[in-house]
């Protein structure tokens, strides 16, 4: 038999192979994006917990840390879908695109990131002190948008009427048949002085704290009032009557003196 002399014509099946697999490579390559960050800026300051690298896939984002934690599993993050693998945050979503902030927390602290696709993110570390207060370091003055900044304002002025108007209901002392009351007093701003008199306390206990927060169940005769007390916070519940001058609370009637 004679070979035919020339170029050998390939199938129409390995054509279609080639053009499948070539296909593959651009998808593979085209749809990642690589964001490396300057980690000193942020190392200094979150020594714990740092962002180094995130890589955006067509269907995925990784994002790549470090720090002196040994993990993050006692971290609670704010979307379903993220999974770790040591070092590695993988976020699986159809619209990578779209994810371009991070926020994660475990109760006492809580670490937010934004600009995730670009040099260098922005970031904040929220911590909750021992006294129940905030403190919260990092970018501040470039965390937050001008929008952002004057909504919370206006979300601000609406609490404090509402907080005004419950304050009005229950300024004054409010005594009880055993001696023991709460007195509700303003200065500067509203504050809470309670002192029981029972068998935990036979002394009583004393407390003030200018830190007082009242809320109000729609629609019902309760309401809850609460402050921080230590690390913790300390909530009343009352059953205030219908002439708004008898509370129930903790077991106790209490009357407002007039």
């Amino acid at each position: 038999m004679k070979l035919k002399n020339g170029p050998l014509t390939p199938s129409p099946r390995a054509i279609l192979a080639s053009i499948l697999l070539m296909g593959m490579m651009l998808v593979g390559c085209g749809n990642t994006k690589t964001y490396t960050y300057n980690s000193s800026k942020t190392k200094e300051r979150f020594e714990d917990f740092y962002l180094t690298k995130t890589v955006v896939g067509s269907d995925y984002i990784k994002i790549y840390w470090e720090g002196t934690m040994d993990s993050l599993e006692n971290y609670h993050f704010h979307d379903d879908s993220v999974e770790l693998d040591g070092h590695t945050i993988i976020i699986n979503t159809e619209e990578p695109e779209n994810y371009t902030e991070l926020e994660l927390s475990n109760g006492d602290r809580t670490y937010c990131f934004r600009n995730l696709y670009s040099d260098m993110y922005i970031a904040l570390q929220i911590d909750m002190d021992s006294e129940g207060g905030l403190h919260v370091e990092g970018d501040e003055d470039t965390f937050f948008t001008d929008e952002e900044i004057e909504a919370s304002r206006k979300r601000a002025e609406i609490e404090a009427k509402e907080q005004e108007s419950l304050y009005v209901i229950f300024e004054g002392t409010w005594k009880a048949e055993d001696g023991s009351y709460f007195s509700f007093s303003k200065d500067d701003t509203y504050c809470l002085e309670t002192f029981w008199i029972s068998e935990e306390h036979p002394n009583g206990e004393k407390y003030i704290n200018p830190e007082l927060e009242f809320s109000h169940f729609e629609d019902s005769n309760e309401y809850q009032f609460s402050f921080p007390y230590g690390a913790m916070m300390k909530c009343y519940t009352i059953e205030l009557s219908e002439s708004g001058d008898v509370m129930e609370v903790e077991g106790k009637t209490l009357t407002k003196e007039l």
